[in-house]
């Protein structure tokens, strides 16, 4: 049992409830219009409910967008010594969550930008840390001479860059075109890798 006498699964199905509402809120109505009478509502719950699993409406959604952009937290391998391997698996699997998410993150990403708060909080999870995590790697490549003496965060932005244009396109434009993981990484290759990489 929880701590308010709720079995520990339903729980986590009114959070996960919550969670979800609010960040469809967020990206369908902004920051202002995801209030939480509404978010309550949405997830079928009372405000009440809403304020006892996470005492306001920032905290509620800060968690919201963690929660969304975790699975990106997880994507940047530790080196295995085959850069190129290492950075097909992250293409691979970024593409991948980033296409199933794309609509939502393409109307969530402007709302987020306009709360300074949200950034504040939200800055080391989704895209910011996969970029993150990428210069990680790199530096490390780096040390073995695999890869260019360039900052890796440059790199890393260069790597990203075109992962999240994508979704962007499609989620903002509609706009979709094939994606070849092998020719990202080739041609990022092609200008930061070494002789010895």
């Amino acid at each position: 049992m929880g701590e308010t006498g709720t079995p520990e699964p339903e729980k986590r199905s009114i959070r996960s409830r919550l969670l979800e509402a609010g960040l469809d809120l967020l990206a369908d109505q902004g920051y202002r219009g995801a209030t939480t009478r509404e978010i309550a509502s949405r997830a079928g719950v009372t405000e009440q409910t809403l304020f006892r699993h996470f005492g306001a409406k920032d905290a509620l959604l800060r968690e919201a967008v963690q929660h969304f952009t975790a699975p990106l937290k997880s994507l940047v391998p530790q080196p295995s010594g085959d850069l190129r391997q290492d950075l097909l698996t992250i293409t691979r699997e970024a593409a991948t969550i980033l296409e199933a998410r794309q609509g939502l993150i393409a109307r969530i990403m402007p709302e987020v930008s306009r709360i300074p708060d949200l950034i504040a909080t939200t800055g080391k999870y989704g895209i910011p840390l996969l970029v993150e995590s990428v210069a990680g790697l790199f530096s490390q490549y780096q040390v073995t001479h695999c890869l260019r003496d360039v900052a890796p965060q440059e790199m890393a932005v260069v790597f990203v860059g075109p992962l999240l244009l994508q979704t962007l396109l499609g989620g903002v434009w509609n706009i979709t075109m094939p994606f070849d993981a092998e020719r990202h990484v080739d041609g990022f290759l092609a200008g930061y890798q070494t002789d010895r990489g």
